[in-house]
């Protein structure tokens, strides 16, 4: 049974398809998918943001508070079993 993860208002990853993810530090992490590699249309950049409501969110790009960040990441760690990184 696959696990997916809710990335942005409705937006749902399942996490079988991450080929490979970097937490670039609080602020930002890249997750790339296998959902179209060849056109990147399977990249996420999750970014923080103080006010995500006034951000535009389309794209690869979405903006979130720094407490979806921070279960984004702690959900992707415990997923693949890797020690959270701590900035």
């Amino acid at each position: 049974m696959s696990k997916c993860i809710n990335i942005f208002k409705g937006l749902y990853l399942n996490l079988d398809q991450i080929v490979a993810f970097d937490i670039a530090d609080n602020h930002q992490i890249f997750i790339y998918s296998s959902i179209h590699p060849e056109n990147n249309s399977g990249m996420f950049i999750v970014t923080y943001s103080e006010s995500p409501e006034d951000e535009d969110s389309l794209g690869a790009y979405k903006h979130v508070t720094m407490q979806e960040m921070h279960r984004i990441k702690r959900e992707l760690c415990a997923y693949f079993k890797i020690v959270e990184p701590i900035f």
